[in-house]
């Protein structure tokens, strides 16, 4: 009895051990396009000023003033 036991565990182990090579599913290198929706009136960079002018601005402004412009930035962070 001790000897059919035993074997029926080794052949469970042995069964147990075998390697299936499984094939993963390749990943597609393409990245896909993302589309962004526009609201509102579109803004378009022509007469940008750049950072350091604006700094200028908002040196001589008071408070409750206000401007319209527009500026060119590199965004750090956003929330």
């Amino acid at each position: 009895m001790k000897s059919i036991f035993f074997a029926f565990i080794c052949v469970f182990m042995l069964n147990s051990c075998k390697k299936t090579n499984e094939e993963t599913p390749k990943e597609s290198k393409e990245t896909p396009k993302i589309t962004y929706s526009s609201f509102g009136k579109e803004i378009i960079a022509d007469d940008a000023i750049a950072v350091k002018s604006m700094a200028e601005h908002y040196k001589i402004m008071k408070s409750g003033d206000s401007i319209q412009t527009k500026m060119i930035a590199k965004v750090e962070e956003a929330c």
